[in-house]
């Protein structure tokens, strides 16, 4: 863990000093701090800051007045439980690419169906071009973040909002205290520990935007983000030393009724981009190709589907994906179960700094790392491979694994361990035939959470590949142009991200329960 992310930001770092292009690796040489004042003197980089900024900012903000109020709902809610879990979970384990397309097709000129919607608003009309101008495109890439991301938020505030006591809500409530007087007073100063994790991840989280916008904007319209800059540097520019310096540089009854009201907004919020979606899957090429605005498909088809499940190109990408995102989890889960099992029970020297890096490392930005392991893996022979691709994704879900994991076994009463060794059990048996059964929910929570990240990881799958020997589903959606590149299949796109979706879908309905309260039990613990 420490090896693929501590050595590639250190060669980063060296590399940063140097004038290095990949196209001419022979010829490297030493410019010192350089390669610094062009990025800070170039206007693109403050640009491209402030974009980044102003989107991690704006949909932080919005994030956490919806989560808010999801988590209101969620936490009030006493009827269909398991169809709340289930839509909240479906935009939260969705492939970000698939939902930028989404979000693409849906703000489209000719396909999408906003304009059609809200014609009845003020600038908007049949032909606003969403993708013109660097204001509406911002505010496109902004909606399809706040989508895909609300409700881990919304699942974060669930935990901090369990935490506070009935009773003193109660007591605030005999005591004459409004809603309001009780939301300002009780609920929310015993939920600022949530808070403030919640915040802080997301904050992290959206300062490393990119998904979104390569799909979205390709950076037009002026809407790149640093990340963004950083992998059109490195990768498609092959400035390795300018690359990395700009990686461095990121471093009641009326109750009632709103509840019922609520729960209705979380089903349309969640669902109605996934129904969109699955609704253009069944539209043709005619149609799409035409212009279909309309939110159902006119003559429904099942060619897109026959073309799909027929290209090679994908089937390869949606093995690749299995393997590597299963493997990944595996490997992941069996060693942040050792890990944070010593953690939460050893004392030792240094503790807090483990847990300390590994969060770090969880957060780090993964486009910073881009450039070293691109040169590092060229060099050692695992570039476009499958270990290619499991190393760097087992560094950035073993932390997340471990301080999930580290939770719940802190929870565990140390005497049930100590009884199974005074009944002769070994040190191994107690940890595998008590500890570990005890700890499965979270374990299972760790396991979901790391598959979810290796299934719907972009960045490194499309900077460490080039064939579909080893590119996975999110890098091979968004090389998907069809014949005509001037005239996306948008069809098959939309089918192509249906189908990707489903092994999403199934999980969700299957474990959702065993999700969601791992999530909200162990979110903010420890």
């Amino acid at each position: 863990m420490v090896l693929v992310t501590a050595y590639p930001m250190l060669q980063a770092l060296y590399l940063s000093l140097f004038k290095y292009r990949l196209t001419t690796p022979d010829d490297r040489s030493f410019v010192g701090l350089g390669n610094y004042v062009t990025v800070l003197g170039d206007s693109l980089f403050w640009r491209d800051t402030f974009n980044t900024v102003l989107i991690m900012v704006v949909t932080v903000a919005v994030e956490l007045v919806i989560g808010f109020v999801f988590a209101m709902v969620m936490h009030r809610i006493v009827f269909a439980r398991g169809a709340i879990r289930t839509a909240i979970l479906i935009p939260y384990g969705i492939i970000t690419v698939v939902s930028a397309f989404a979000w693409q097709f849906t703000f489209s000129l000719n396909n999408g169906w906003v304009n059609s919607a809200f014609a009845w608003l003020p600038g908007i009309s049949a032909d606003t071009n969403w993708f013109g101008a660097y204001g509406t495109s911002m505010f496109a890439i902004m909606i399809s973040e706040i989508w895909k991301t609300t409700p881990f938020m919304s699942l974060l505030l669930l935990a901090g909002l369990s935490q506070v006591s009935e009773d003193m809500i109660e007591a605030a409530k005999v005591d004459g205290a409004t809603w309001w007087q009780r939301l300002r007073k009780v609920i929310l100063p015993n939920m600022r520990a949530a808070i403030m994790v919640a915040v802080l991840f997301r904050a992290l989280d959206a300062f490393r935007i990119f998904d979104n916008i390569f799909v979205m904007t390709k950076g037009a319209q002026g809407t790149a983000s640093s990340s963004f800059l950083t992998y059109t540097q490195v990768i498609e520019q092959f400035q390795l030393g300018l690359g990395s310096a700009l990686s461095v540089l990121l471093t009641e009854r009326r109750t009632a009724i709103g509840t019922g009201v609520g729960f209705v907004v979380i089903l349309v919020w969640c669902l109605l981009p996934v129904v969109w979606i699955i609704s253009l899957s069944f539209k043709g090429v005619d149609e799409t190709a035409a212009g279909s605005a309309q939110f159902l498909p006119k003559d429904p088809t099942l060619q897109n589907y026959k073309d799909i499940l027929a290209n090679p190109d994908f089937l390869a990408a949606l093995r690749n994906s299995l393997g590597i995102s299963l493997i990944a989890t595996l490997l992941s889960v069996v060693l942040a179960t050792l890990a944070a099992y010593a953690i939460a029970r050893l004392e030792f020297k240094g503790k807090r700094v483990v847990l300390s890096i590994a969060l770090a490392i969880a957060m780090f930005p993964v486009v910073s790392l881009v450039g070293p392991l691109f040169d590092m893996w060229t060099t050692i022979g695992l570039f476009n491979t499958w270990p290619g691709l499991i190393i760097p994704y087992m560094s950035f879900t073993l932390p997340l694994a471990i301080w999930t994991l580290s939770a719940f076994f802190r929870e565990i009463p140390w005497e049930m361990e100590q009884a199974a060794q005074v009944d002769g059990a070994t040190s191994w048996q107690a940890f595998r035939k008590v500890i570990v059964p005890l700890a499965a929910p979270g374990v299972f929570t760790a396991a979901i959470l790391t598959f979810f990240f290796a299934w719907n990881e972009f960045v490194l799958a499309i900077s460490l590949t080039t064939t579909t020997g080893s590119r996975t589903v999110p890098a091979q959606l968004s090389f998907f142009v069809g014949p005509d590149p001037f005239n996306p299949p948008y069809g098959q796109l939309a089918t192509a991200s249906v189908v990707v979706t489903v092994p999403i879908i199934i999980i969700v309905l299957l474990f959702q329960r065993k999700i969601v309260s791992g999530l909200t039990s162990g979110a903010v613990k420890g």
